[in-house]
């Protein structure tokens, strides 16, 4: 996960825009599944772990310029979910999540929680109302990047047939567990795609010429591509089972090839969090799927 946390501006830039679009709709519970870039201080509370963020940079830009265990400089994606259904409090998300099981902080962990909240509401609530309530939640779910990130790490740049069957496997594991969601009465995904992460810090930090790491934006892209044609089958497959696509890779794209759109002369060789989110406040989220995110909030079947 540390290799992901520095570039965490790019999940609320997909969804602080999906979320503005939701304003003023009556928002369905939201559940966040996911790693680093959706947590809102959760890490606090875990004991052994090193991926902290309480300490500065992270909260410069949040209210009271206090670290509160978001790694970011303010708000987060899911604070962004949030503010858009006007709750009081920010949804509790685990700190990190890998698709493959060889991985640490497994998504199939944060999955085997819910069955278990799942299981609770049927019991305080009944089968019945507890089905329709979780049929028309919303579940976010950002992870791919830390199995890349760490692929990477391990192996270094690979061939072509290496790296399809890397990313056909990472695409298996997570049609299992979106599987996995859908018989736990899940029906509505929002899919938050993998940015270019060969451009995070920390990954660029790692190469001779500090240039981002082209491999992982192969991977990223690769890994997206093949996301989009697993949901496509999930929803033949799967009844009332809909869907949206966050496209962030895409969003990313744009400000580098774009930056004068958004009023910024250019991009510098290392990409501010200042300037990240002065970006990401004027830029719109591109979608690549029929339905939107506020249509996917909105539709109460």
């Amino acid at each position: 996960m540390d290799g992901l946390t520095t570039a965490l501006l790019t999940f609320p830039l997909f969804l602080c825009v999906l979320s503005t679009a939701a304003v003023g709709a009556a928002v369905p519970p939201v559940y966040v599944f996911g790693d680093s870039t959706a947590d809102v201080g959760t890490n606090n509370y875990l004991p052994g772990t090193s991926a902290k963020a309480d300490f500065p940079h992270n909260g410069i830009d949040f209210p009271h310029r206090r670290p509160t265990g978001r790694f970011s400089n303010g708000y987060n994606g899911a604070d962004f979910i949030d503010t858009s259904s006007k709750a009081l409090t920010s949804p509790p998300v685990a700190p990190a999540s890998s698709i493959l099981p060889e991985a640490q902080s497994l998504l199939s962990m944060q999955l085997k929680q819910f069955a278990i909240v799942s299981s609770n509401i049927s019991a305080r609530v009944g089968v019945e109302s507890a089905d329709k309530l979780l049929s028309r939640s919303i579940f976010v779910i950002s992870t791919g990047a830390n199995d890349m990130i760490a692929f990477f790490a391990r192996f270094g740049s690979v061939n072509t047939t290496q790296r399809d069957e890397f990313v056909a496997t990472l695409i298996s594991n997570y049609e299992d567990h979106i599987t996995t969601l859908y018989k736990l009465g899940a029906r509505k995904f929002a899919i938050v795609g993998v940015p270019k992460i060969g451009y995070c810090p920390s990954q660029r930090s790692v190469n001779p010429n500090g240039d981002c790491i082209k491999d992982l934006n192969v991977y990223a892209s690769k890994f997206n591509k093949a996301t989009e044609a697993l949901m496509r089958k999930l929803c033949t497959t799967n009844e009332r089972m809909k869907y949206s696509i966050g496209s962030t890779y895409q969003i990313v794209s744009s400000i580098m090839e774009n930056p004068h759109k958004l009023g910024i002369c250019s991009i510098p060789h290392k990409l501010t969090s200042k300037l990240a989110v002065e970006a990401f406040y004027t830029w719109s989220a591109p979608f690549v799927t029929p339905i939107t995110f506020k249509e996917l909030v909105e539709d109460d079947r």
